[in-house]
């Protein structure tokens, strides 16, 4: 069974909102269990209290130290050792799905829920392990938080839904938001479900699905290609596939940066940008064979593929932003690689460049 632990000023918030719905079916049927610890319950104050006037001046209060320590040293001696204690705070790395997978494997987790202007960062310096944020926001407590993360994380645990396939093909499990739904009536309105559901081709039902959600995705959250790690992954893998050669290593490294700086200067739109750094990534490679291969390993979407390939298979002579930018790149970090000549720099600025940046770095190399 899976534990949650949340010290609180609030535990009937805590209790209420959890013993609903997902969390609370769980509950009942012996899957996970949480229990609301009302850190008050701790202090040696007669009169109940647990804040403070901050030392130093300043607006509000602070949660005292003592409170907190004896609340979660309770949890501590209930677990039987020491665990995972999470902040709920506005400073904290920002909440994710990979977090969520990632805490669902911890057998106990203790939330720590703050009030006021925060808790004495003394007692934060001795128990907590984890600085958590939902969002750039700020709220009255970390007891909403808290309960999201809960929520989410229980998802994650096997048995908790329903059916435990939907918790991977839902929004964020592959970094694309989910496809549209559609149930009965199959006419609203006068809006029809679309025909390819309709159709019961199971195959052409999965490809509308992943088209659709990379829409979606571009559409509304593009910051998510960015931010999915298969960048990072297949810069690591391509630098193992030329190991030893130094200067074929460096070179992606180079037009890499070069690419992506270029790429923000002219104000690229993050779809296209994705595309772009995938492409010099991979652009030696060449066509053919091994670079379906490589693109397929890291599960790319289709249209990125036929664009990449595009521009690595059809070298300069495809037109669009991405190639333009990564063949600019290209010829930088030749102009340096080949000691090229004045000249021939000026000749290869003024007659293929096109980019504002592009031409302004061109600039830089001739005034040095």
């Amino acid at each position: 069974m899976k534990n949650y632990y949340v010290m609180t000023l609030f535990p009937e918030m805590i209790i209420n909102g959890l013993e609903t719905s997902i969390t609370g079916r769980a509950k009942k049927n012996g899957i996970i269990n949480f229990e609301a610890v009302n850190i008050r319950d701790f202090t040696n104050d007669k009169h109940g209290h647990v804040d403070d006037y901050p030392y130093g001046g300043g607006a509000g209060m602070v949660m005292q130290p003592q409170p907190v320590y004896d609340c979660y040293k309770y949890i501590e001696s209930k677990i039987g050792k020491k665990t995972r204690v999470i902040y709920l705070t506005p400073q904290g790395k920002v909440f994710n799905q990979q977090m969520a997978k990632e805490m669902a494997q911890e057998d106990n987790l203790v939330f720590l829920c703050g009030h006021y202007e925060g808790i004495d960062e003394r007692v934060l310096e001795m128990i907590v392990t984890d600085y958590v944020s939902i969002g750039d926001y700020v709220l009255t407590g970390g007891e909403l938080p808290s309960m999201v993360m809960i929520d989410s994380i229980s998802r994650m645990v096997k048995g908790v839904l329903s059916n435990d396939v939907s918790a991977e093909e839902e929004s964020f499990s592959t970094n694309l938001l989910e496809y549209p739904q559609y149930t009965r009536p199959e006419v609203f309105m006068e809006k029809k479900v679309p025909e390819v559901l309709l159709s019961g081709h199971h195959a052409n039902i999965e490809k509308w699905r992943k088209k659709l959600s990379v829409e979606r995705t571009v559409q509304r959250r593009p910051d998510l290609f960015l931010n999915d790690g298969k960048k990072d992954e297949l810069i690591e893998y391509m630098l193992e596939y030329y190991e030893g050669d130094a200067s074929r290593i460096l070179n992606i490294l180079k037009v890499c940066l070069l690419a992506d700086y270029i790429a923000k200067r002219e104000n690229i739109d993050e779809r296209t940008r994705y595309i772009l750094e995938t492409a010099a990534i991979v652009r030696g490679v060449g066509s053919g064979k091994k670079l379906d291969r490589i693109l397929l390993k890291f599960n790319f979407d289709e249209e990125l593929i036929s664009r990449v390939k595009l521009i690595v298979e059809g070298e300069h002579n495809q037109s669009g932003l991405d190639n333009q930018i990564l063949f600019e790149s290209d010829y930088l970090v030749k102009m340096q690689e080949e000691d090229m000549s004045d000249e021939e720099i000026i000749n290869i600025c003024s007659s293929k460049f096109k980019t504002g940046t592009g031409k302004w770095i061109c600039e830089q190399i001739l005034h040095t």
